[in-house]
């Protein structure tokens, strides 16, 4: 595409110059080459299941883990002092909303195959035992004596 004029008149009040010419032909050249990348890396990003931005900024080799799935987060180590007390990293605090005086739920799994320990809010903890308990109690209601 050839801006062969010293200036280029767009509309009424918008003139480009020559320099603002041969940024748009620079612009047309990176844009008809890397937005096919961008659209890919979107593409892989989503077959992942990741962030485009985890995708693009990710070192491996770096961090020794490969990316994580949205919403999975590695927050680090922390190292259980003397009283068995443990600091939640501030990432993990900031992103779950943790303030300090909220009641944390603490799940263990003793399996082999994969065993540890997990967190949850007590709100959220009792919320999903009230729809378990509510479904075990629809389960055990003989059809037509349910309670209106």
């Amino acid at each position: 595409m050839d801006r062969a004029p010293a200036d280029i008149s767009v509309g009424d009040d918008n003139v480009f110059s020559r320099r603002d010419s041969d940024f748009v032909k620079v612009f047309d050249s990176i844009v008809g080459e890397t937005v096919p990348d961008i659209l890919n890396c979107d593409a892989l990003a989503r077959l992942y299941d990741v962030e485009l931005s985890d995708l693009l900024h990710h070192d491996q080799e770096e961090s020794g883990i490969t990316i994580a799935p949205k919403g999975k987060h590695i927050f680090g180590t922390v190292r259980v002092g003397e009283r068995g007390q443990v600091v939640i990293p501030k990432q993990a605090r900031d992103l779950f909303a943790i303030k300090p005086g909220d009641i944390l739920v603490v799940l263990g799994d003793e399996s082999p195959e994969h065993p540890g320990l997990a967190m949850m809010k007590e709100d959220f903890f009792l919320g999903v035992a009230q729809l378990l308990k509510t479904a075990m109690s629809a389960a055990d209601t003989p059809e037509g004596d349910e309670k209106k």
